[in-house]
């Protein structure tokens, strides 16, 4: 969850989906598909983590459940699966891979959560992984403008 870049080096990589709040989710249906620009690269797999149940996968539709089996709960933040890749090192500049809604043959699912009580809600998208950023394409937050300091910032939060 502190990464939104990756470089494409000809190797085994592994992406990393995670759940983050604020609301609390039990399931999450999406799909997360190689992009395009992301030349020369092949899906090897997914992996859950601990007991979860799933069906499908990344590619085309993946339901996950944020809990082992047999053990009911919710969670406001959770690795949700990580996604296997073999690289050839050949993927564009500013190649970006989300989560997206899932698509099948007659329609475009949302991005849904499941609460702590089976109920569904449409659910959001984060951060985007670029693959070889750039100048042109930086990912992440906002940079500081002005110098601070702890003091500064600890007598935001009086």
């Amino acid at each position: 969850m502190t990464q939104c870049s990756l470089v494409d080096n000809g190797q085994f990589t592994p992406v990393y989906v995670f759940w983050s709040g604020p609301e609390q989710a039990s399931a999450v249906y999406f799909s997360a598909p190689l992009p395009a620009c992301w030349t020369g690269a092949s899906w090897v797999g997914d992996g859950m983590p601990g007991y979860r149940a799933w069906i499908g996968n990344s590619q085309t539709a993946l339901y996950v459940t944020l809990f082992a089996p047999g053990i009911a709960e919710c969670k406001t933040q959770a690795l949700i699966c990580t996604i296997y890749f073999v690289t050839s090192g050949g993927a564009q500049p500013c190649c970006d891979m989300k989560v997206l809604p899932v698509q099948n043959t007659y329609e475009l699912y949302p991005l849904e959560y499941f609460d702590c009580f089976s109920s569904t809600y449409p659910a959001s998208a984060g951060t985007k992984i670029t693959i070889n950023p750039n100048a042109s394409c930086q990912c992440g937050g906002p940079l500081a403008t002005e110098p601070t300091s702890w003091g500064r910032v600890k007598s935001l939060y009086r």
